[in-house]
């Protein structure tokens, strides 16, 4: 009987020890959010905002402490943040701006770049100098920009593709659509529609890779800026602004302002 309970008791606690190795890293996150210590990312090494970090964008511990109670009392806790991602966007100086005036620093371009944003944008009914203002406190600089790119004619070419192009089999004509493909690392791809099925009226499609080299011949308008590359690449998860290109739209193939910045040209 004895010998029996310390098979049972033995088992148990191999069990147990199991459950520790498998759980453990639900129970660590768990206790790290109950604590208020958040994980973040530097480089391929994971450490702790907590500790007083200087690489890249990390902020101290001073600053993070200070953000958080700026979050719970001046700001309500209104916008809840990444705090990984906001220090990815924003400099422990930049975050020293806003505890200090209530402001993001923006550049006189930026402002002036969003302030036209809202002029030309018919859902927003802000005045424009009430839209920045309101912007400014919710919206590093970095973060703001990114939200005024889509609004061009580079970011909806980037979201939506473009069904301008089209090629012709015989006396068939084809619509082509060209857009980036919705997945991790998204690359230009082409979708021919050959019609539709009699039978439940879908469209018949083929979809293809576009090599980066045949973009601008399959994409009429499209020039690349420094030699092929991939243009979707700033949709992936590391948001890469390493693939400068053009778009001749009418007539105009000036790059945007905001594409500019974020391409450092």
């Amino acid at each position: 009987m004895n010998m029996k309970y310390s098979y049972s008791f033995i088992g148990k606690i191999f069990v147990f020890i199991i459950c520790i190795f498998i759980f453990y890293p639900f129970v660590d996150k768990f206790l790290n959010n109950l604590l208020g210590i958040n994980e973040t990312i530097v480089g391929n090494n994971h450490s702790l905002v907590g500790r007083n970090l200087v690489e890249g964008f990390i902020w101290s511990r001073n600053t993070i402490n200070k953000f958080n109670v700026y979050q719970n009392t001046v700001n309500l806790n209104a916008n809840q943040y990444n705090m990984q991602v906001l220090q990815e966007q924003a400099s422990e100086d930049e975050a020293k701006e806003l505890l200090r005036t209530g402001y993001w620093p923006w550049s006189e371009d930026t402002k002036k770049q969003y302030i036209e944003g809202v002029w030309q944008n018919p859902i927003i009914k802000f005045q424009p100098d009430s839209a920045l203002d309101y912007a400014m406190k919710l919206y590093n600089e970095t973060a703001a920009k990114r939200l005024l790119s889509w609004n061009t004619k580079e970011g909806q070419f980037l979201l939506y593709g473009s069904s301008n192009a089209s090629s012709n089999d015989g006396e068939n004509s084809k619509k082509n659509i060209i857009k980036c493909s919705e997945d991790n690392n998204p690359i230009l791809q082409k979708t021919t529609v050959n019609g539709y099925n009699l039978f439940n009226g879908f469209k018949n499609t083929t979809t293809t890779d576009i090599a980066f080299s045949d973009i601008p011949n399959e994409m009429p308008g499209f020039s690349f800026v420094n030699g092929p590359c991939n243009p979707c690449s700033v949709l992936n998860d590391n948001l890469d602004y390493s693939c400068p290109f053009k778009l001749n739209v009418k007539g105009d193939d000036e790059i945007s302002d905001v594409w500019k910045d974020l391409w450092s040209m």
